[in-house]
């Protein structure tokens, strides 16, 4: 570790906000493109008890379906999200 430059973790955690601000905005919008732009290029999914992976167009594609029968008045947290980022900044995750 100590060859390794030093991760700023709260302007990753910043850079993860932002994200998830994106995500929001996405949804008022709309933008299936926008949002899975923000994905990874496959997604393993768990739903239902069933273990999915999908592409980002196929997420796309489904996410665009959900957006054009839904619609958006309020996105409010309730909380501050929490955001972990491992010591490495090599992995993080968000709730929300």
């Amino acid at each position: 570790m100590s060859c390794q430059e030093k991760i700023d973790l709260n302007h990753e955690k910043s850079r993860i906000i932002e994200i998830l601000q994106k995500e929001r905005t996405n949804h008022f919008e709309k933008d299936a493109a926008g949002f899975t732009a923000l994905f990874a290029d496959s997604i393993i999914s768990v739903n239902r008890g069933e273990v999915r992976k999908n592409s980002r167009a196929e997420m796309a594609a489904r996410f665009g379906s959900y957006f054009s029968n839904v619609e958006f008045v309020k996105w409010d947290d309730t909380a501050a999200p929490i955001i972990e980022i491992s010591n490495d900044g090599t992995m993080a995750y968000a709730i929300v």
